[in-house]
């Protein structure tokens, strides 16, 4: 991974296969990612991610780099985000970059739209040390975990559907195709996208400041339940 230590001057990156220009832009989409969510969560209640999901909020995705094509018969979704995970004192990660690309019908999103930002929340998530989910027979229907995909363009979200296997350990339910960018991940935190949210990572370290003030609006937005 390269990390451009004139351009980024922080304690312990890998420095080897990231360009200069990928990281800038990466840092980019953090920053929009956090414009995203203050945007999402000034919406009106009912307008917006619902109540009772933002309080049972486990893990947030933020695909602000999203886009739709047409491929033959088909519709195709494919974007760039960053994840955080709710830890087990309440306090939120540092963001690990991720990647989606999804085929779909897009019958409830509209064709016209060809530029958006994506949403995703999971809820009620339980994750041992190991970051393998524990399942726990919830004690109520609202406890059960569930899994939420909007997209948001316009000032307006739109609830959207997909189709695949999850994400990672957590967004579970979500049909699609989601994978960590690992050669970002490794350039910012010399760890895999598992580690970064299960928060095993040197805290030592200096961290590019937009990595840490968007942990910090995240948890200001969405405090500890």
């Amino acid at each position: 991974m390269v990390f451009v230590l004139s351009l980024f001057p922080f304690v312990g990156f890998s420095q080897s296969h990231v360009k200069g220009d990928k990281i800038e832009t990466a840092l980019g989409r953090v920053t929009d990612a956090g414009e995203v969510i203050k945007a999402v969560l000034a919406l009106p209640e009912g307008k917006g991610i619902p109540k009772e999901v933002r309080e049972r909020a486990s893990m947030l995705g933020v695909l602000t780099e999203a886009g739709q094509t047409k491929v033959l018969l088909t519709k195709a979704v494919a974007g760039k985000g960053i994840s955080v995970l709710r830890q087990k004192d309440g306090r939120w990660s540092l963001p690990a970059f991720f990647s989606m690309s999804q085929v779909t019908n897009y019958a409830s999103f509209g064709a016209s739209k060809k530029r958006f930002a994506i949403i995703l929340v999971t809820t009620n998530l339980t994750l041992d040390d190991k970051g393998k989910k524990v399942k726990n027979k919830p004690a109520a229907d609202e406890d059960k975990e569930r899994s939420y995909a909007w997209t948001f363009a316009d000032g307006e979200m739109k609830e959207l559907t997909l189709n695949g296997t999850g994400f990672l350990t957590a967004f579970a339910g979500m049909s699609t195709n989601l994978m960590y960018d690992k050669s970002l991940n490794k350039a910012f935190y010399s760890a895999k996208g598992d580690d970064i949210l299960l928060n095993k990572i040197d805290i030592s370290k200096a961290y590019p400041s937009e990595l840490i003030t968007y942990r910090d609006l995240i948890q200001g937005l969405l405090p500890q339940k």
